[in-house]
């Protein structure tokens, strides 16, 4: 243990002696500078009670000032008072204009907003319309269309059972067409003829039917 190795540890008496001689002159200072702090003790009591004293009254001194500035009135505090009215009205003023401000311009916000949607529900409809009004004039067109070729479909000649013949020069007609158109021809050419005969006998019975007359 600590002790058993002490005990075992050689000492010699001059060195205790010196260890000890320290020690008490150490103590000796210690005990010295405690007796000083003692001795300097009752004249800092009386420093900080000199201290005290002053700090009170100074505090007092300002206490009396404080109170001769509160109960003094300066000639300014008039005026003063007056601006400081004015100036809470004035704000009062400020600040009920400003919320008016606030809540128009959100007015004018929503309103522009309404404004563009009913310009894009209007375009919109425009667009519609102008669709639906292409959409019923390509139907018409059509239906003109379909229309027109039923007339003329209509309007063509319905041939049956004929043979047609035909070239550049012949315009379409046959030989047996134009022996057939000669033939028509010879007979009313004879038609004719017989119909001048029978006007002139007409004519010469009619003579005979007159009165003589003398001249």
């Amino acid at each position: 243990t600590e002790r058993n190795k002490a005990l075992s540890f050689s000492l010699s008496l001059s060195d205790s002696e010196k260890a000890i001689l320290q020690a008490i002159q150490a103590m000796q200072e210690e005990l010295t500078a405690i007796n000083h702090n003692l001795e300097n003790v009752s004249s800092d009591e009386a420093a900080l009670d000199a201290k005290i004293e002053r700090r009170k009254k100074e505090y007092e001194q300002q206490q009396k000032r404080l109170a001769k500035l509160q109960s003094f009135r300066p000639q300014c505090m008039d005026e003063y008072e007056k601006c400081e009215m004015k100036l809470k009205q004035l704000y009062d003023i400020y600040v009920l204009k400003f919320r008016n401000l606030t809540f128009l311009q959100k007015l004018q916000n929503e309103f522009d907003h309404a404004e563009q949607q009913r310009y894009k529900d209007a375009e919109q409809n425009m667009r519609n319309m102008v669709e639906r009004m292409r959409a019923q004039e390509l139907l018409l067109r059509e239906a003109q269309m379909a229309g027109l070729d039923e007339e003329a479909n209509a309007m063509k000649p319905k041939v049956k059972g004929s043979k047609i013949f035909g070239n550049m020069i012949g315009a379409g007609i046959s030989d047996d067409d134009d022996d057939e158109e000669e033939i028509d021809d010879d007979d009313d050419y004879d038609d004719q003829e017989n119909d001048i005969s029978y006007g002139d006998e007409d004519v010469d019975n009619d003579d005979d039917n007159i009165p003589y007359r003398n001249k």
